[in-house]
Parts: C-alpha cells; structure tokens; sequence
C-alpha cells in the first residue's frame, strides 16, 4: 500500500482473522476505495464477507466462468421467492404447481415452504391460499444470499 498501488489482488485476506480484525481490514480497503480510487481484487471462499463488501461479483466453478455482476443483479431473479409458514395443514406441492403463476414449490421444514413465484407477489399468493382454504401464519420474501446462489449454479458437493 505504501506505493499507493491502483490495484490490489489479495487472496483470502481475512481468512483465519478474528471478527474484530476482519471488521478492520475490509473497512480500510472500502475506505481506500472511496478516497484512493484503488481496485481490490479478493478471491475468497467467504461469501458472507463478498455480500457485504464487494460491489462485483465473479462466480468461477471448475475453471469457468458462471456467472458475474452486482451482488444485487446476480440476486434480482430470486425476489420473487417467498417462504410461506402455515397454521396447520400444508399444501401439497403438485396441488401449488398446477397453477401456472407458481414455478417452484421446497419444503424447509414441516409447515414451511419456499415458493417461487412467476411474476405475482406475495399478496397474490397470500390470497390465492386462503382461498384455497390453508391458513397462513407467515409470509415473507425468501432473498437469497450470495452461498444459496452458488451452491445452486455450482452444485452442492457436500456428498462429492
């Protein structure tokens, strides 16, 4: 730093780091940012920290190049989740299916569900389910965080 570089590339830099430490050093590169103009470039397993701290993303499985953007561009298609907890009976997942509107129904515990939406809102499926006579006790918008995203174009390797 002290050549005032217009580039930094740090591999895992705050891995191993305690919370106070992390806190520091990442603050002080985005303040080195926003004065300096420096570029950080960071590859890092830790993607809560890339969530927070980073304004772009570069997602790399295998070698290849999978996906790249804003951390919010990258998230954006995922809004239209919703998790839905119910009082009492659920309904079955090809029983929500068969309406066009809802793309994906996974169960995430056993009155839960997280429901994909095609273009309606979390209003519209409240409605549709109570009509449909289920009774909702929550619903919420079920973003996604930058892991979920991953895991999910790169494939779960816990059993690999």
């Amino acid at each position: 730093m002290l050549g005032r570089p217009r580039l930094l590339i740090l591999d895992e830099p705050t891995n191993g780091m305690d919370p106070e430490g992390t806190r520091e050093i990442l603050g002080f590169l985005q303040e080195r940012v926003r004065n300096d103009g420096l570029t950080v470039f960071v590859s890092s397993h830790l993607l809560h920290e890339v969530e927070e701290y980073c304004d772009t993303v570069f997602v790399v499985d295998k070698g290849h190049l999978v996906a790249s953007g804003s951390v919010r561009e990258i998230l954006k298609p995922h809004e239209r989740v919703v998790r839905t907890t119910f009082a009492g009976r659920v309904p079955e997942r090809e029983t929500l299916l068969a309406d066009e509107r809802i793309k994906r129904v996974e169960s995430l515990s056993p009155d839960t569900l997280e429901i994909l939406l095609a273009a309606e809102d979390s209003a519209w499926l409240n409605r549709h389910l109570l009509e449909a006579g289920f009774r909702v006790s929550a619903i919420a918008p079920g973003h996604k965080t930058l892991k979920e995203f991953f895991l999910s174009i790169t494939g779960d390797r816990r059993h690999a």
